[in-house]
């Protein structure tokens, strides 16, 4: 016999062990897509950790994993392993914003067993389905606070490495459509000749008053940005390049999220 979110079920370990890696990776996912940091391999990674310690502290020789000091080590674990933590505060920072995440995503469980006391599978399902779609929506609605209009950004691939001055626009929501990472729009001239051809690169669709069509997106090795503080490694984004020129002076637009001082 197991609780799952303050609902007992007789469930084996194994499906246990699946439950729970579901359950932490969306967790972790929605807490470091806010973050700007989003790797599946780190995400699946902390989840799995967090998981198996789930399935220790049912155990009876490990139980006193379940002690609160126990709890709050493995989720910062999690967030060390999921979203690059290295600082304290920003560790803290991270742990209590899965907290919130988990809160939203077991109450609403909860409420869908209550309304659903014969259905408690569709329960578990519909509560993380609903409970991750409003954490979301406040984690991007947090994600929007703009701490400047201009941002400097570094690109390196390899040995080679250059910079540019950014516009933050709001108005940017461009994702590249498999990792559902933001967007920075780039012109070609702004770039040095040949810099990202040897990055692997995808094709992002975009939309505008003029029309639409199709732009050439690359990941670089590494993003810096400046805020004027010094470098600080930047969120994760794809770079767009941009064949034509840019109305007005713009030579580059950036997404929100790169507007966000980096906290890691």
């Amino acid at each position: 016999m197991l609780a799952i979110g303050g609902i007992f079920l007789e469930i084996s370990i194994e499906r246990y062990l699946a439950i729970n890696f579901v359950m932490d990776a969306l967790v972790l996912g929605l807490a470091a897509r806010s973050k700007g940091h989003v790797h599946l391999a780190r995400v699946a990674l902390a989840a799995l950790l967090c998981a198996i310690y789930a399935v220790l502290a049912r155990i009876h020789p490990f139980r006193v994993l379940t002690n609160l000091p126990f709890q709050v080590l493995a989720i910062a674990l999690g967030t060390v392993t999921a979203m690059r933590s290295g600082k304290a505060a920003s560790i803290v920072r991270n742990v209590l914003l899965l907290y919130v995440c988990a809160l939203f995503l077991g109450g609403a469980q909860l409420m869908l067993r209550e309304l659903m006391p014969n259905h408690v599978p569709a329960a578990l399902i519909g509560g993380a389905c609903a409970g991750a779609a409003a954490t979301s929506w406040l984690l991007t609605v947090r994600s929007k606070r703009i701490m400047c209009c201009e941002v400097r950004v570094v690109l390196w691939e390899g040995l080679r490495r250059t910079g540019f001055t950014a516009m933050v626009d709001t108005g940017n929501r461009l994702r590249e459509p498999i990792s559902a990472l933001p967007v920075l729009i780039v012109e070609q001239s702004v770039l040095p000749t040949g810099f990202g051809e040897s990055l692997r690169h995808r094709t992002v669709r975009f939309g505008a008053l003029g029309g639409g069509g199709t732009l050439q997106c690359f990941r670089p090795d590494a993003i810096g940005v400046d805020f004027g503080k010094g470098l600080r490694p930047a969120p994760d984004v794809w770079i767009a390049v941009y064949p034509g020129t840019m109305p007005g002076r713009v030579q580059a637009l950036a997404p929100a999220c790169m507007a966000m001082e980096n906290e890691a």
